[in-house]
């Protein structure tokens, strides 16, 4: 019996944990197929072969390296697949070649594209000029565009037409769950590092000098850090130095390294506030598994993810170059309403926005 189902082709540069909830809910509501750039890469900050346990479809992978054969495999795979809709990825070769390919056979599927631009990006320094003429070659013949910031859609229908709003966010219920299954070794973490009734600050993400994780340090500093810590999850080239920063400040900080999983989630557990200082971010998906923790944030103005937040509701947003206002709002923070415990322990959500509801909308606009 043939599928009623839709048929979609979706193409994502590698398996990510901020996008897995919403290509595993693609599968389930399309006839999907997935096609990756990379299998996975050292230089990502996540464990690739945990991630292919946690999907419910079968990745495909494209070649690298020769244009010639990628435009082989691109061109078998649309014609075998017959797709209804196509999703792909920021303008490369393969949106080039979707568009162009659809011009020459003349199909009727729909082409919808993706890109984590920030606003700051877009209006900023954080391209290429290369980048922006794709855009402005490609974004024309797009029937749509998923991006993940308010004031990037709007700049997206003044220039092209087309956008609509999907943030990097995770399915609330299947991440609550996660940290709901951690609180079991919140205290002893607390023992361990001494932060019983004391207020934490928190970072996670790579330590680099984009991540602008000095000036929290310095702005942390000025604080009266009596009862308050700062803890900063991960690792890079610019820990030793941040190491020294904090000595020689002495700020009352702790540096974990790297954690993934329950070793990960119960720090947003634990957490008040969770600060994201970069001075450039697309996204900033961090922000999300932070808020959904029950963390008050502070995000940079030059983050995408600040879109999650609602001034002197769920936390701020900051400016990452001025260490005043980091430290002003590291103190505001503190008289943010706290979260909510339920039974079992876990913080009440502070996501304004809610997963299934977008999703579900983002389905039905692509379907229409």
């Amino acid at each position: 019996m043939q599928s009623s189902k839709k048929k979609i082709i979706v193409f994502q540069p590698y398996i990510g944990p901020y996008r897995i909830d919403f290509t595993n809910d693609l599968n389930d509501f399309f006839d999907a197929k997935f096609l990756f750039k990379i299998r996975g890469s050292n230089k990502l900050a996540f464990d690739c072969n945990k991630l292919l346990k946690e999907i419910n479809y079968t990745p495909f992978y494209l070649p690298v390296g020769k244009d010639r054969q990628l435009v082989s495999v691109l061109r078998k795979e649309i014609n075998q697949v017959k797709p209804d809709v196509v999703i792909t990825y920021e303008y490369d070769l393969k949106t080039l070649f979707v568009i162009l390919h659809r011009l020459f056979v003349r199909k009727k599927y729909k082409i919808i594209g993706m890109s984590d631009d920030s606003y700051d990006m877009i209006v900023g320094k954080g391209f290429s000029l290369r980048h922006k003429i794709a855009r402005r070659i490609m974004a024309p013949f797009l029937d749509d565009v998923i991006l993940v910031e308010p004031r990037v859609v709007d700049w997206y229908q003044n220039k092209f037409h087309i956008g609509y709003f999907f943030p990097i966010i995770r399915n609330d219920a299947i991440v609550r769950d996660k940290y709901r299954s951690v609180i079991k070794i919140k205290a002893s973490v607390v023992e361990r590092y001494n932060l019983s009734n004391k207020y934490v600050f928190l970072y996670v993400g790579r330590l680099v000098a984009i991540k602008n994780v000095e000036t929290l340090i310095k702005a942390y500093a000025k604080l009266n850090q009596s009862n308050t810590v700062l803890v900063i999850v991960g690792d890079g080239p610019e820990k030793s130095r941040l190491e020294q920063i904090v000595l020689e400040l002495n700020a009352n900080a702790i540096f974990t390294g790297k954690l993934e999983g329950d070793e990960l989630y119960v720090w947003y557990n634990i957490a008040n506030t969770f600060v994201l200082p970069s001075i450039l971010e697309p996204f900033g998906a961090v922000t999300n598994e932070a808020l959904l923790a029950g963390c008050n944030c502070l995000v940079s103005c030059k983050a995408g993810s600040q879109c999650l937040v609602e001034d002197g509701q769920n936390g701020y947003v900051i400016d990452p170059i001025k260490q005043e206002d980091i430290a002003d709002k590291l103190e505001k923070s503190k008289t943010l309403p706290q979260a909510i415990f339920d039974k079992d322990g876990l913080r009440s959500n502070k996501m304004l926005q809610d997963y299934v509801t977008m999703r579900d909308a983002l389905l039905a606009h692509i379907v229409r």
